[in-house]
Formats: structure tokens, C-alpha cells, sequence
């Protein structure tokens, strides 16, 4: 099956003057989140589009510094987000918890998004007791409908 999207890494994120713009790092090798904790230039090939889904983003030709990574999606992009817990042996002991029998399925608000750091993570009040769970999340965006794919094909229907 033919790739989905004419790029590998494309970020969202603001430049310099404030635009919001789609890119592919120039250096296929940069750890794009490191570099920018570490407060290292990014620069990117500019695509045309204003969403990572769309799939026929193009490169511009234009190369410009990433001055704010955000979120990859939108809350509008999103809808809701699905979520599987407890899906590795290592945290089900870390909280002390058995292995379920069956994945523990639940969803987040899409307002749960929040860009790499240095973005804010808002925990609400009612959440302020203590018994607020830290950990990060891994998200993977398909880009076609999907249902009963092989493991084997499963990779031709991930877009990022």
C-alpha cells in the first residue's frame, strides 16, 4: 500500500511572526521535542494546509525556525479522545492494580489536549487532592477507516 501523506514527521506550530503553519523538520534525524526543551533552532520544510490531516499537504519550498510547537490536532479535529488504561504490565504494578482480563476502555474530552512543553497542564480543582495521576499519553492517528486489519497491515493505516 502506497504511503498516506507525502511526509514522515510533520509538526504544527507557530514561527517567528505568529502563523501557524505545517512542517517537516529539515533534519531527519533532530529529536524535535529535545531540541526544543533545550531551546535548540528547528527548522522545517513549510507544507501547504492547515491540518495534519490533510493529506495532500505539500512542501511550500519556504524553510523557517519553529519558534512554538503545538498540538499536532485541534480540539475541533478531534471529537474525543479514546483511550486504552492500563495497558502495560509495568504501570498496572506501579499502581498496584491486577492486569485486566480485557482492555480498560475509556475516553477524554478533546479540551484534554495540550501542546509539548511548555504548554500548561490544567488539573481542575476537583481533581487537586492528591489522587491526580501524572503520566503522558501516546496518540496515534489513523488515516483511513479501518476495522479488522492484520498486524501485519496495520502500519498502512497509520498517518501519524
Amino acid at each position: 500500500m502506497s504511503p498516506l501523506a507525502s511526509w514522515s514527521r510533520l509538526l504544527r506550530f507557530k514561527d517567528a511572526s505568529g502563523r501557524t503553519l505545517l512542517g517537516e523538520p529539515v533534519d531527519s534525524e533532530v529529536d524535535v521535542g529535545l531540541a526544543s526543551f533545550a531551546g535548540t533552532p528547528i527548522k522545517v520544510n513549510v507544507y501547504s494546509g492547515t491540518s495534519i490531516i490533510d493529506l495532500e499537504a505539500q512542501p511550500t519550498g519556504e524553510v523557517v525556525e519553529v519558534a512554538t510547537i503545538l498540538c499536532p490536532l485541534t480540539e475541533s479535529e478531534v471529537g474525543s479522545i479514546r483511550c486504552i488504561g492500563l495497558n502495560y504490565k509495568k504501570h498496572a504494578a506501579e499502581a498496584g492494580l491486577p492486569l485486566p482480563k480485557v482492555p480498560v476502555l475509556f475516553l477524554k474530552p478533546a479540551t484534554a489536549l495540550s501542546g509539548p512543553y511548555p504548554d500548561p497542564i490544567v488539573v481542575g480543582k476537583g481533581w487537586q487532592d492528591g489522587q491526580a495521576d501524572y503520566e503522558t499519553e501516546m496518540s496515534v492517528i489513523l488515516g483511513r477507516t479501518a476495522r479488522d486489519v492484520s498486524e501485519a497491515d496495520a502500519m498502512d493505516y497509520v498517518l501519524g
